[in-house]
């Protein structure tokens, strides 16, 4: 019995034990990379929304479409019989806006309230809070440019 080949049982236990750290460190890692991605697209999506109502918003309102009120929970951007975006009051300061007559809602997570058009330039604000990401976006909309002196 002088060429044994082989490993001893006390070999073998060290190796798995190592494995089991390798693997155990591996699906952590794994797991707090799918969780951050998540958050990160959930974030992404958010702003992707805000993003597009605030462009099509300022877009029709430079082209001289004005937030008008339809009832108490409800006002919609309007550029003459054309409804180009609706808001609708769901709970408290949250609504949901909708793309002109085709009723496809944009966002069902929106605080926007109707912007003073006796300021020039008009502040527009729109806030997207769907509980655990939050984002704000600002434009100003000058409707007079010069004023005569």
């Amino acid at each position: 019995m002088k060429n044994q080949k082989g490993v001893t049982l006390v070999e073998l236990l060290i190796v798995i034990l190592i494995m089991g750290v390798i693997t155990t460190v591996a699906i952590t890692l794994v797991s707090v990379s799918m969780k951050s991605e998540r958050e990160v697209s959930s974030q992404n999506q958010i702003q992707r929304e805000a993003r597009l109502i605030m462009e099509f918003m300022t877009e029709r309102m430079r082209d001289g479409a004005k937030w008008e009120l339809v009832n108490a929970n409800q006002f919609a951007l309007k550029d003459g019989a054309k409804t180009h975006l609706t808001f609708t009051k769901l709970t408290g300061d949250k609504g949901k806006i909708v793309l002109g007559e085709s009723g496809n809602t944009l966002s069902e997570n929106v605080i926007f309230s109707l912007p003073d058009y006796n300021q020039n330039p008009v502040t527009v604000k729109l806030v997207i809070d769907n509980g655990n990401d939050r984002i704000e976006l600002t434009s100003n909309i000058y409707y007079q440019r010069f004023r005569n002196n």
